[in-house]
């Protein structure tokens, strides 16, 4: 009868799928690291959790040490996986349930400690490929620097989307290698932050050179993401510019502004200095290849 009990714990302990029944814990699980997981956040409550055919749907997944839920990950159809857990053990079959999916994903997002014990303790289950470690940086609503110069930086309109899907596919060879996500995908992120306007760019003498976009969830918080300048015009200020007048734009609804930053990238990193960003943890980001 022990052994039974002891089967039937341990099953539970594994990584199950969650839908929208499984929201309130959800939330309550991943409102533990706000600043880290904005993208669960947003797709889970504008989405929904279920099933869907869009680029932001996708399949959810957790689970429960003790009856309670301490880990949580979500695959979406554009191609990235998220995952939030409290502690490093907590991840202990998230490898498995991963790679037994109808598709992997192409890169795995989290934070670091959490996505070296995904790849390390389970290593025959994913294999990854690449992995960039960055730190997760935050700007608050009271910390925007006041003497930020945001002039020629403006709203990304629809008949920019081809311009700004070159310059993501640009940033992704220029930090992977390669693409790791295909062009679709690229572009129906882009499209769904331009429409929201949740998108900025700066152009000179009529070419976009610099760029910057954001997931936003009202009274929660944004995550930018995309920050790219042409290697030409690089030097000038104008990402500063850029992502100043977007983090001005996102703060008028969210308390705060995540994003992340290549740990070598010194010049990327005093920007968001300059601006009023902080450290706050550390992040990885890891290409996944079939094991």
């Amino acid at each position: 009868m022990n052994d039974l009990i002891n089967v039937g714990e341990r099953e539970l302990d594994k990584f199950q799928r969650l839908s929208d029944a499984n929201s309130d814990e959800v939330f309550a699980l991943l409102s533990e690291g706000l600043e880290g997981n904005v993208i669960l956040l947003h797709n889970m409550r504008v989405f929904g959790m279920d099933p869907g055919r869009t680029g932001f749907n996708g399949e959810y997944f957790g689970r429960r040490r003790d009856g309670e839920l301490v880990a949580v990950g979500a695959v979406f159809n554009l191609g990235s996986m998220f995952l939030y857990a409290r502690d490093e053990e907590a991840v202990e079959g998230m490898a498995e349930y991963v790679a037994g999916l109808e598709a992997l994903p192409g890169v795995v997002h989290g934070k670091a400690s959490i996505v070296d014990r995904l790849f390390d303790h389970e290593p025959l289950m994913l294999k990854a490929g690449m992995r960039l470690y960055l730190d997760l940086m935050v700007l608050r609503e009271n910390a925007v620097h006041e003497d930020i110069e945001t002039a020629g930086a403006r709203l990304s309109l629809a008949e920019d989307l081809d311009d700004l899907v070159e310059l993501q596919l640009g940033m992704e060879r220029e930090a992977f290698g390669e693409a790791p996500v295909d062009e679709w995908a690229d572009r129906e992120l882009l499209a769904t932050q331009v429409s929201r306007g949740a998108a900025y760019l700066l152009e000179v003498d009529g070419s976009i050179v610099s760029k910057a976009e954001a997931t936003s969830l009202e009274r929660v918080g944004s995550w930018l993401g995309g920050v790219y300048t042409r290697p030409d015009s690089r030097g000038r200020g104008h990402s500063t510019r850029c992502v100043a007048a977007l983090c001005l734009h996102l703060l008028e609804n969210a308390p705060f502004v995540a994003l992340t930053v290549d740990k070598d990238n010194h010049a990327a990193r005093a920007v968001y200095h300059r601006i009023g960003f902080e450290k706050v943890d550390d992040w990885a980001i890891a290409r996944i290849y079939p094991p």
